[in-house]
C-alpha cells in the first residue's frame, strides 16, 4: 500500500511539472523571450499578467542565454522584467515589476480607499520595470521590487530586499540594502567598502 501511494505521488508530481512546462511554453510565444540554455528548478512560477480585473497588460519577460534559476522562484510581470545572460538565481527568490495598488505621492490620483477596496481588488501598477544585468548572482530568499536596476556582475546576498539601482560589480546585502564590497579591476580583488 505504501509503495502504491509513493508511486501515485511521484506520478502526480511529474504531471504537475508537465502542466507547468506546457503553460510556460504556451506563454513563451506571447510574452516570454528565452535565450539558449535556460535552466529552471522545481515549482518555478513565471507569471506574465496579461489581464487583471478586466485591465489588459502587455508584459515582456526576457531571459538571456544560460540563465540558471533554482527551485521556488516566482517572477510576476505586468510591464517588463529582463534577466541578463549567465545570471544565477537561488531558491525562493521573488521578482516583481508591479504592486497591488498605488501608494506613492506621484500617483496620488490613483490611490484607492483601503477600507473599501481590498488588496486583491486594487489596480495593478504598470509603469515600472526590473532590469538585471549579465553575470549576476542573486542569493536565496531575495525580493526584487519594481523600478530596480542591477548592474553586471553584481551579487545580492541572501535575504535582501532590492529596490533602486545597484552598481556593476558590487556586493550588496540587507534591508535596507547596503554596498559591502566592490570589485577592483586595478587590484584584481573584491574590496570592502568602509562606511
Amino acid at each position: 500500500m505504501k509503495l502504491l501511494i509513493k508511486i501515485i505521488r511521484f506520478i502526480n508530481m511529474k504531471f504537475l511539472l508537465l502542466i507547468r512546462i506546457i503553460r510556460f511554453v504556451k506563454m513563451r510565444n506571447k510574452c516570454i523571450i528565452i535565450g539558449k540554455g535556460l535552466i529552471f528548478g522545481k515549482y518555478f512560477r513565471c507569471e506574465p499578467i496579461t489581464n487583471y480585473l478586466g485591465v489588459i497588460y502587455t508584459p515582456k519577460i526576457i531571459f538571456g542565454n544560460n540563465v540558471h534559476i533554482e527551485d521556488f522562484v516566482h517572477i510576476g510581470c505586468t510591464n517588463k522584467i529582463e534577466i541578463g545572460e549567465n545570471t544565477v538565481i537561488a531558491s525562493k527568490v521573488y521578482i516583481t515589476d508591479h504592486n497591488h495598488g498605488y501608494y506613492d505621492d506621484e500617483h496620488f490620483s490613483l490611490h484607492e480607499d483601503p477600507k473599501k477596496i481590498v488588496p486583491l481588488l486594487r489596480k495593478l501598477t504598470n509603469d515600472a520595470e526590473v532590469i538585471i544585468g549579465k553575470n549576476v548572482w542573486i542569493g536565496e530568499n531575495v525580493t526584487i521590487l519594481p523600478n530596480t536596476y542591477i548592474g553586471d556582475g553584481a551579487i545580492i546576498s541572501a535575504n535582501s530586499v532590492v529596490k533602486g539601482s545597484i552598481e556593476d560589480y558590487t556586493i550588496v546585502s540587507g534591508m535596507p540594502l547596503k554596498v559591502i564590497k566592490k570589485y577592483s579591476f586595478k587590484n584584481n580583488k573584491w574590496e570592502t567598502i568602509k562606511s
